[in-house]
């Protein structure tokens, strides 16, 4: 209720959705999957993530041809870039 153009203590009070003693801490609700999803899964992140590495390893060969025109920065990122997906990748085994 408001009163006043101010929301009354009522409205701003706090409710709890379950009753005290039956609240549900650390319970999820998460559907599973079967195996053979999972597994399709996993392949096309790996694909996703090769495809990337791909790339990543063409713009550092075009970095590399630039020589000394090539940004500094975006050097380090590829090199960074390319880093991190093949530990992704080892990550993940073959």
């Amino acid at each position: 209720m408001i009163i006043g153009g101010e929301p009354s203590a009522e409205a701003c009070a706090v409710k709890p959705t379950s009753s005290p003693g039956t609240a549900a801490v650390g319970i999820t609700n998460h559907a599973r999957i079967g195996e053979l999803e999972q597994r399709k899964r996993d392949q096309d992140r790996r694909a996703i993530l090769e495809q990337e590495l791909q790339q990543e390893q063409q713009t550092l060969t075009a970095q590399l041809r630039a020589g000394s025109g090539a940004d500094t920065a975006a050097l380090i990122r590829t090199r960074s870039n390319l880093v991190a997906l093949q530990r992704e990748l080892a990550r993940n085994g073959p």
